[in-house]
């Protein structure tokens, strides 16, 4: 796995997921969400010459991310 994919399954391992309550239970649909986009686009030739760079389709990407992970503040517990 090459450096970005890397870094992008740690930020979502990092955010602060908890699933007991109706808006944790969204943002575990949200997080499984996320974590299926990098499996699918983690080995894209595209992501690995430009990362997450504005320019480019992946940006996006990392802002829900961000946004997931500042409107957090549970405990971690994904479900992979």
């Amino acid at each position: 796995m090459k450096t970005f994919a890397k870094l992008a399954l740690i930020t979502l391992l990092a955010l602060n997921i908890s699933t007991a309550e109706a808006s944790d239970q969204q943002r575990q649909t949200n997080y499984q969400k996320l974590f299926n986009q990098l499996q699918a686009f983690k080995n894209d030739k595209e992501f690995h010459q430009y990362g997450f760079d504005e320019c480019c389709k992946y940006s996006m990407w990392l802002k829900q991310v961000k946004a997931m992970k500042a409107a957090s503040n549970a405990p971690i517990s994904p479900t992979l």
